[in-house]
């Protein structure tokens, strides 16, 4: 395989984990506020709220967040994959065969 194959396959596979991670970290989050945060916010006297809490998620900033954490670690991939130009495909291959 050439290193450019191999570069396709590393970069698909890493950004299928960096989209899927982002997503489900994200619904994880959207539900666990869902259901806790009405829940812990009382009222000088320990009473529920009146009228119930409103959850408000800035989806503007929670998009725009989620876009530098994914090109961070994409640019992280992207090192990687220089680096291992660098070292050679040959020698990264058969790191660890001595044992």
């Amino acid at each position: 395989m050439s290193f450019r194959q191999i570069f396709g396959l590393l970069a698909v596979e890493q950004a299928f984990l960096i989209g899927l991670s982002l997503v489900a970290g994200t619904v994880l989050a959207v539900v666990v506020a869902a259901l806790v945060v009405p829940h812990i916010v009382l009222t000088g006297q320990a009473t529920a709220v009146t009228p119930d809490v409103l959850l408000h998620i800035p989806w503007g900033a929670t998009a725009a967040l989620l876009a530098v954490v994914a090109a961070l670690l994409l640019a992280i991939v992207a090192a990687l994959a220089r680096t291992l130009r660098r070292q050679g495909l040959g020698r990264a291959l058969r790191i660890g065969e001595d044992r």
